[in-house]
């Protein structure tokens, strides 16, 4: 049901949806006047079944809206033009009358919050949205990446896994040139020198 309120409150969202003039005759066929294009609000109190009053009221409040979708107000020649056309010997009790394009009783489907012709059309909007505990695209979260794989040991051909290659150690530490000196030149011991005692 938020999905639903969203859409009643927010015209961005019904901007969006508002070309889906094929949702109202799935609920209910929408009655058109002969030229197939305009239905009155007359016609339109009596598909959504809510008093005229009620329509004329959402109708004023959301003019603007409406009358970007299609929503006309005809009077003087236009009305006599129109009238000829579509509703002949009808005559009118003021000077002024109000036409909706199907696009524009699309719009009032997702204002009139009290019917339930425009509930059921709502509905049928969302789709997946509606039902409940649905969540909206804007709050779903990001899915979760992947975990990381950690790498797998190479196993050869005959199926036994090798150990990781380590390279070899010294046993010993390296000697410095000093103890290198040693090991090239043996030392010789401290004593007399060779052919007996020296001379006096």
């Amino acid at each position: 049901m938020l999905a639903e309120q969203a859409l009643l409150g927010s015209r961005a969202l019904r901007a969006a949806l508002c070309a889906r003039r094929d949702v109202l005759d799935e609920v209910k066929r929408l009655p058109l006047l002969p030229d197939r294009e305009h239905t009155t609000a007359s016609m339109l109190a009596d598909y959504f079944e809510v008093d005229t009053v009620l329509l004329h009221r959402v109708v004023r409040r959301h003019a603007g809206e409406l009358r970007s979708n299609g929503y006309r107000q005809l009077r003087g020649g236009e009305l006599r033009d129109f009238l000829t056309a579509n509703l002949p010997g009808r005559r009118m009790a003021g000077r002024l009358l109000g036409v909706f394009t199907p696009q524009a009783a699309l719009v009032l489907a997702m204002l009139l919050a009290d019917s339930g012709v425009a509930h059921a059309v709502r509905l049928r909007l969302l789709g997946p949205l509606s039902a409940p505990g649905a969540v909206s695209p804007a709050t779903r979260r990001a899915p979760k990446p992947p975990p990381q794989q950690q790498p797998q040991p190479l196993v050869p051909a005959d199926g036994a896994a090798q150990p990781a290659r380590q390279e070899p150690r010294h046993s010993r530490t390296p000697k410095t040139a000093v103890g290198r000196l040693a090991d090239a030149v043996p030392l010789r011991r401290a004593g007399p020198p060779r052919g007996g005692t020296a001379r006096r």
